[in-house]
């Protein structure tokens, strides 16, 4: 009575059996882990995952760490592609695909050190910069690499000028050529530092930088336009400006100029709709403005101009928007100090974070984005002489804001949640200031 059933056993097994796909060889995946002086890397992580998703495989990854030979080896994988990724304290993270297969040799990784830069830097009257944030940009090739090629610019990263010397130092560099550095402090100058510098593992590299007087200011006003023609347009807080193409004076400049553009705060003051670039290359710029939700355009055409630039000059100009939607809020926050005293015309930057009203978390991104409001927004203006400063446009919903000195790295020690409504919202900050870092 038992035999249809295992015949018909019998018979799907034999047919998944024709049906399956081989496994693929297994063998040993092996490699070593060194610095570029050849000096073993151990305790070094090395992620290995398998690249196709869809591969018929038993071994899709595994994460090993290197000894202190710098070797390291998974002894049962199998053939296939895969991605490799080896971190370690210290080192820059190296990523390679990896094919694995009869007679592949085992894999010889470098890691790139990271490395630091010393700077000092002058102004253009040959005085130490105190009280100063730089901004680094470089070109910087890996070690053993000469020549420049297409190789992208490298942010290097910012650091404060508190010696009385002008000397600051740059700890996350990364280890390579380097061929091309840009230095600008915002309000006194930039440079451009041109050679061929390599820096291997455990170096430094001082560099002595005076900047060159940045000249050109433009000054841009957002203004949104006012359904009735007789009346003036109210200015538009938040805003976002940004260059479509530059032609500086020297074509070759290119790429300081648009770095420059970005080392200015792009975004406009509450209260005047004002963004203020300082330190430009002159020439001429075509910037474009986006406007903040709830104040969509019907055509970008509108809000792309061609500005020139021109040296020991401010040149100011007006961007024209459609207006905000009729229900757009706004939002007035008022700043008192530890003692509840107001703090009247200050500058100030208000960092806003939308809330989830169920869970009083921060909002995730992708319901910001389908509630139409900011993920989340930096904005800045100054209080008046009641400490008030009035956010506009603003959007209804949760939301938290905290209170930061405009050149400060760290904030007051104030923040509030606040409630706005499509007819708007109040709110009331009390702080303990903070020594503010001058920019």
């Amino acid at each position: 009575m038992f035999r249809a059933p295992l015949l018909f056993l019998f018979l799907l097994a034999l047919a998944l059996r024709g049906n399956a796909q081989p496994l693929p060889d297994r063998r040993e995946l092996s490699g070593r882990v060194a610095s570029t002086k050849s000096v073993p890397v151990g305790g070094a992580q090395i992620q290995i995952r398998r690249k196709e998703t869809k591969a018929s495989a038993v071994f899709w990854g595994v994460a090993v760490l290197s000894n202190v030979a710098g070797d390291w080896r998974v002894p049962d994988a199998e053939d296939g592609d895969y991605v490799i990724t080896v971190t370690a304290p210290g080192y820059e993270t190296w990523s390679a695909p990896y094919t694995l297969r009869e007679y592949e040799p085992s894999l010889r990784i470098t890691l790139q050190r990271k490395v630091s830069l010393t700077f000092t830097i002058l102004d253009p009257n040959g005085q130490p910069v105190q009280g100063k944030t730089a901004a680094v940009f470089g070109y910087v090739t890996k070690a053993g690499i000469w020549q420049l090629g297409n190789q992208p610019g490298v942010a290097l990263g910012t650091t404060s000028l508190t010696s009385s010397s002008g000397q600051c130092t740059l700890p996350n560099g990364s280890e390579g050529v380097y061929h091309e550095l840009y230095v600008a402090v915002r309000g006194v100058g930039h440079m451009r530092w041109m050679g061929k510098v390599e820096i291997l593992e455990g170096g430094t590299q001082h560099f002595d930088l005076q900047l060159q007087k940045a000249t050109a200011a433009l000054q841009v006003k957002i203004v949104e336009e006012s359904p009735n023609p007789k009346e003036a347009g109210r200015s538009l807080g938040a805003a976002q400006i940004y260059p479509q193409s530059v032609q500086p004076l020297q074509i070759s400049d290119k790429t300081l100029a648009l770095w420059l553009f970005r080392q200015n705060d792009l975004t406009s003051t509450d209260g005047t709709g004002i963004v203020r670039l300082i330190g430009l290359l002159p020439g001429r710029y075509q910037i474009r403005v986006t406007t903040p939700f709830n104040c969509n355009l019907a055509k970008f055409a509108e809000v792309v101009q061609a500005i020139d630039v021109v040296p020991d000059e401010e040149k100011e100009v007006a961007f024209r928007i459609p207006p905000c939607s009729t229900n757009t809020p706004t939002l007035q926050v008022t700043i008192k100090d530890e003692h509840q005293v107001p703090l009247a015309n200050r500058e100030v930057r208000l960092f806003c974070q939308p809330i989830s009203e169920t869970t009083q978390m921060n909002l995730q991104f992708e319901e910001a984005a389908a509630r139409r409001v900011p993920f989340s927004s930096m904005r800045r203006g100054t209080t008046d002489a009641a400490g008030k400063i009035t956010l506009y446009p603003f959007w209804a919903g949760l939301w938290r804001i905290s209170v930061y000195e405009v050149e400060a790295r760290i904030p007051f020690h104030g923040a509030e949640t606040v409630d706005v409504t499509p007819e708007g919202g109040q709110i009331t900050i009390a702080t303990a200031l903070n020594p503010a870092i001058e920019e």
